[in-house]
């Protein structure tokens, strides 16, 4: 039943008259976003009660959205910018050290990745590997502490 819908409004869009074209270009205030399913005709706001944004319909057809959820904040900082492209866990290796890198990529990110200088300090011994790893864990405590 759903592709039948999609099928139909899609018959439907390619039937209009020209006219019709320009009158749909423009731009208009997002005023909700909401999912209806078919079958069960229940509806939910996918970006909460009072989202955000604009619709622009162009001369040439096109259509483009500009949407922010409900009560979503402006990112401030690189690390709030980062995370607003992604919900997956954010990790950083390359040039990580030190303890001192260890610090500064945690407060950004959710783990690192430490590959030659670990490897620089297992051939030195396992209790330099351990001294090293818990260099980097006191380090990373001490980042999330700060967060």
């Amino acid at each position: 039943m759903r592709a039948f819908l999609l099928i139909l409004s899609v018959l439907f869009a390619g039937s209009a008259h020209a006219d019709d074209k320009t009158a749909i270009v423009g731009t208009w205030k997002l005023v909700s976003v909401v999912y209806e399913d078919v079958v069960s005709k229940e509806r939910t706001p996918v970006l909460g009660e009072h989202p955000k944004g604009i619709q622009i319909a162009t001369p040439e057809g096109r259509w483009l959205a500009l949407v922010t959820a409900e009560g979503r904040q402006i990112p401030k900082t690189d690390a709030e910018r980062a995370r607003a492209l992604t919900d997956v866990p954010l990790y950083a290796g390359f040039g990580i050290s030190t303890p001192e890198h260890a610090r500064a990529a945690g407060e950004l990110v959710d783990g690192v990745v430490v590959g030659s200088r670990a490897v620089e300090a297992a051939e030195a011994g396992a209790d330099e590997l351990a001294r090293f790893v818990e260099s980097l864990r006191t380090a990373l405590d001490a980042a999330a502490s700060v967060a």
